[in-house]
């Protein structure tokens, strides 16, 4: 963020409830309220308060948040709440399960955590910590609400509502990145996801892993910049699909 900044871009951060020093105040129906869809039905409508209706917007997602970010997308086609003018796909799920998704275990654990049984959620989510930090190689330094709120967004995951929302927002202009090496999501993924996506700058970084917002966030910071500014300056060249490999 800082890089962007630099740029005169103006970032809003979006957390979880419960997140970095915020209250959550339904706390019975608190992973109701952090489930795919609704959050960011929240979270469309928190950022139309931010920014006036004239103001230019721009949504970026990482990994799940690329799913949020095309629901935002697809939502606001529909509500018309603010003015959407890109959309950034990092490392972004897809059409699809990627192979980091085991969806019977994901289901088993949100029947947990959800069950509103004390024991019971307390299960789910030492579960559900063992299962980022030992499987997925995770850091653990994390409470273990962070890693429940993880699979509770795995398993509420609405890969058809993610095409849906991709189809009625085709004509928006799209920014897509990710690693080649990317140890949790396949590249077909990506690639089909920028296949379907409105031209723009794509960029397949040889090595980076998952997390190319922080591995390659110079490279990132400086094209995004100068992307955005030519979307609102209506300096946009044409763009194809062709994606461009960097180290």
């Amino acid at each position: 963020m800082p890089l962007l900044h630099q740029k005169n871009v103006r970032v809003l951060g979006v957390n979880l409830p419960g997140f970095d020093g915020s209250e959550v105040i339904d706390t019975e129906n608190y992973y109701e309220h952090i489930s795919a869809i609704p959050a960011v039905q929240s979270m469309l409508e928190g950022v139309a308060t931010l920014c006036e209706g004239h103001e230019n917007v721009f949504v970026l997602g990482h990994s799940f948040g690329g799913h949020a970010a095309m629901h935002f997308a697809g939502l606001n086609h529909l509500q018309q709440k603010v003015n959407l003018k890109g959309l950034f796909l990092l490392a972004s799920a897809g059409f699809k399960p990627h192979k980091a998704l085991v969806p019977s275990i994901n289901h088993v654990m949100w029947v947990l955590l959800s069950s509103k049984v004390p024991v019971l959620e307390k299960i789910g989510k030492k579960m559900t910590h063992w299962i980022y930090t030992k499987h997925l190689r995770f850091p653990d330094n994390a409470p273990l609400e962070y890693y429940a709120a993880g699979i509770v967004r795995c398993a509420s995951a609405d890969f058809g509502a993610f095409r849906q929302h991709l189809e009625s927002i085709k004509d928006l202009p799209s920014f897509v990145a990710w690693a080649q090496d990317d140890v949790l999501i396949e590249e077909d993924i990506f690639m089909d996801v920028a296949t379907q996506c409105h031209p723009g700058p794509r960029f397949a970084f040889v090595k980076g892993g998952h997390n190319v917002q922080k591995t390659k966030a110079e490279v990132l910071a400086l094209e995004m910049a100068q992307w955005m500014e030519s979307i609102t300056t209506s300096k946009n060249k044409e763009y194809t699909h062709d994606v461009q490999v960097l180290p």
